[in-house]
């Protein structure tokens, strides 16, 4: 009943868009507040002018972009919201950002990765204006020039580019909803040869109180029993970023281009968790309270520098580059207990003290060379070599649970980890142009070498030092044929890899749960993947729609998985014999085949009514004979937007967005639905004062989602219950100075996208 209610809601909601579009409110705008929301060409004939724009979307061989800067919602959306509007991009109901229906691709800004981009993309997203955003780019066969990770491809979002003029703009902005608030500067200025650009922006979101549920059952003589947990939980989440560019033209054929950027996440939690245990028959065994808190800081440092010499019209560029990432973090955490009852002859209570230091530095270089000949072939060829450094650092200190005495270090679970990798990669790639037929296909080889070692001082004995090198050859093969000048057919294969990073391999027990312990593994390996996929495009002015299907196969994946045990030598604090721990970590254990479909389409309705339509549908299935696990099934998700203009000069956007549940190889998560409504006002001449001010989700305060996780030796339903659902707020936006030159950048620059983010905290509640 639930599932025909909350369908009828959503194909009500569609038909109410399209009643809107086709309805009045058209006849009251001007011809001039037309225009001013497309990129005009006009030609003048005597006294006849005619009018044309640019499509916002364009197909290529290999990816899809939108021209967010030829989108006039762009001064008054954040990136966030602007992601709405792009092919084979979805924003759920929670924010949750998916490639091709998929959450396993990388974030690149100006095809450079950003670390907190990628690990923590929905705050980071929902801070940055879409005014800084020139074009997004959905790369859905990255070719050999970029590195060989990523499922579902990468999503490079491309800043504010190059104009032959002179001067400086600034932009101005703030928003403040009833959950957060936020602000933000930008500026680009060029003198003679020298441009310079900055972009700072902070935010602060501290939603109300949300709460949780968790019931396990044990289904073996061994492990019978059940658990019921309920906590309430609060986080506060300030967020600050900065980034300075600067090119300098020496000439036509030499450009050195700087880019520095410094971001900063501070996530604060508490959680009150009462727990109840029960035997096998349903009888009360024992209950306890406990207060969870922690502390989350991570820093992002970076710096590039990059040089591009143009050896005349037929020699070629080459681009020379350097880049250095740091990402220091710490994670400070405490659970106490404070209260008990029944007996617990198995569980030994101690209040709990934390501190994880982790830091990973890079150091990449790397040369690219391309070279075009009669307009029709292009070849590129180039090598990189990335080393990096990875440092964790963690203990413990204990006491008597229920006391006042002093934390005292414990220092047979703390551990302290190191991890050296060395990564050589080279690549050759070979591109035609041909009429109507285009082609590209490329080679690229990587060899990485990894060192893991454990410092002496470790107690910890049963960790020995070692290390492992691998070898993988990645190719990819694009193919497209154009239909006249706005259709084009496309077939891709790709070859992708995946490393694990220090989350997934670090093998510090976190015991901060006592009914949940967490751990990494460090045998895990890199996996590969394989797409194929065929894609039909056709982005016209008034009409666009791309299709795309394709198959994912995956064989030894990385996973986060759980299990039902009993860990040796570990008692404080973790539930042992009847109430056995639920175990979490990480394996090569998933083999997986998924079967997509996606669509979207772009509709002008009218002169002043636009349509989006976003969907996705696809058939997972996932099996591991280790872990004698098999899981499959559908899953969908459909977006629909519709911007209208309407008299007074104001312009609205309002849509909906629908989920289905999401598979994974123990179970499943539900879905959800969002709705939301804007309304955006421009004030001065050029529009420079933009006012916008929104509502999400209004009728529905908040939001459930249920996730289960199911073994032949335990269920467990986890709950989460976010009371932030219904947001409201209003968003100013002002422009000083004209439309003058913004930083210039090179042909070619380093992007680092070989390292899954699952496991990372940021991606924690």
């Amino acid at each position: 009943m639930k599932t025909r209610i909350f369908e009828s809601r959503t194909v009500g909601l569609i038909f109410m868009l399209l009643y809107i579009a086709s309805t009045g409110g058209a006849s009251a705008q001007t011809r001039n507040d037309t225009l001013s929301q497309m990129r005009d060409s006009i030609v003048h004939l005597k006294e006849v002018q005619v009018s044309a724009s640019r499509p916002l979307i364009k197909a290529e061989l290999d990816r899809i972009i939108y021209h967010a800067a030829d989108d006039p919602d762009s001064r008054s959306m954040t990136l966030l919201e602007m992601l709405r509007k792009v092919p084979m991009v979805t924003v759920e109901g929670n924010d949750v950002v998916k490639v091709k229906g998929s959450t396993d691709f990388k974030v690149y800004v100006n095809g450079k990765p950003n670390t907190m981009m990628s690990n923590k993309p929905t705050e980071m997203m929902r801070t940055i204006p879409a005014s800084t955003v020139r074009k997004i780019e959905v790369i859905t066969n990255p070719g050999a020039k970029y590195d060989a990770e990523g499922v579902a491809g990468i999503l490079n979002i491309i800043t504010l580019g190059s104009s032959k003029l002179e001067g400086y703009n600034v932009s101005l902005g703030v928003g403040v909803m009833n959950i957060a608030q936020s602000a933000n500067v930008s500026g680009l200025a060029k003198v003679g040869k020298l441009t310079f650009s900055f972009t700072d922006g902070v935010s602060y979101s501290k939603p109300p109180k949300a709460w949780q549920e968790t019931e396990r059952t044990g289904k073996t003589l061994s492990a019978a029993g059940q658990m019921h947990s309920y906590s309430d939980y609060q986080v506060k989440a300030p967020a600050h970023f900065m980034e300075l560019g600067g090119s300098y033209e020496f000439d036509s054929r030499h450009l050195i281009s700087m880019t520095a950027g410094v971001e900063n996440y501070t996530g604060k939690s508490r959680t009150d968790m009462h727990t109840d245990m029960y035997d096998g028959n349903g009888g009360h065994r024992y209950s306890f309270d406990n207060e969870h808190a922690s502390r989350n800081r991570i820093n992002s440092l970076y710096a590039g520098i990059d040089y591009q010499h143009t050896f005349g019209r037929h020699g070629g560029v080459i681009t020379l580059s350097y880049r250095f990432s740091a990402v220091p973090s710490t994670v400070m955490s405490s659970s106490l207990y404070y209260w008990q009852k029944g007996q617990t002859p198995d569980l030994s209570f101690k209040d709990l003290c934390t501190t994880s230091d982790l830091h990973m530095d890079e150091h990449t270089s790397q040369i690219d060379y391309t070279v075009t000949r009669g307009g029709k072939h292009t070849w590129s060829v180039g090598a990189k070599y990335i080393h990096r450094n990875h440092k964790s650092d963690n203990v413990e200190a204990t006491r008597t649970a229920g006391t006042e005495e002093p934390f005292a270090e414990d220092q047979s679970p703390s551990l302290s980890y190191r991890q050296k990798t060395d990564i050589s990669s080279a690549y050759a790639e070979y591109a035609i142009q041909h009429k109507q037929i285009s082609g590209k296909m490329g080679l690229r080889y990587e060899h990485s070498s990894q060192k893991v070692s454990y410092p002496e001082d470790n107690l910890l004995t049963r960790y020995e030092s070692f290390g492992a090198q691998f070898d993988n050859v990645v190719p990819s093969l694009s193919i497209g044929y154009r239909i006249g000048e706005t259709r084009m057919l496309t077939f891709s294969y790709a070859m992708r890899i995946s490393r694990p990073n220090i989350w997934n391999l670090n093998p510090y027990v976190d015991r901060t749960n006592p009914t949940v312990i967490k751990t990494g593994n460090p045998d895990l390996t890199t996996s590969s993947s394989h797409n194929l996929s065929l894609s039909f495009n056709s982005f016209a002015r008034r009409f666009g729609i791309n299709m795309t299907a394709g198959l994912d196969l995956q064989d030894r994946g990385i996973i986060g998985y759980s299990y039902w045990g009993n860990p040796v030598s570990l008692t404080d604090n973790i539930i042992t014999g009847e109430d056995a721990t639920l175990i979490s970590t990480y394996g090569n254990l998933l083999k997986r085949s998924n079967v997509y479909l996606n669509l979207y389409i772009r509709w002008a309705l009218s002169g002043s009514a636009t349509l989006n339509v976003n969907a996705n549908g696809a058939y997972t299935n996932l099996k591991s004979s280790q872990l004698g696990q098999h899981n499959n099934g559908y899953s969908s998700s459909l977006s629909v937007n519709l911007q209208k203009n309407l008299p007074w000069r104001l312009r609205m956007v309002a849509g909906c967005s629908l989920n289905s549940r999401s598979l994974n190889l123990q179970g499943y998560t539900e879905g959800s639905m969002m709705y939301r409504l804007m309304l955006i006002r421009s004030f001065l001449k050029d529009d420079r004062l933009t006012v916008t001010v929104y509502g999400n989700n209004l009728f529905q305060n908040d939001l459930r989602i249920e996730q289960l996780t199911e073994t032949a030796d335990f269920t467990n339903r986890f709950t989460n219950v976010r009371r932030d659902y219904r947001s409201f707020g209003i968003n100013v936006s002002l422009r000083i100075g004209k439309l003058h030159d913004k930083v210039k950048r090179t042909s070619k620059s380093i992007s680092n996208d070989d390292i899954i983010i699952d496991g990372n905290p940021r991606n924690q509640k």
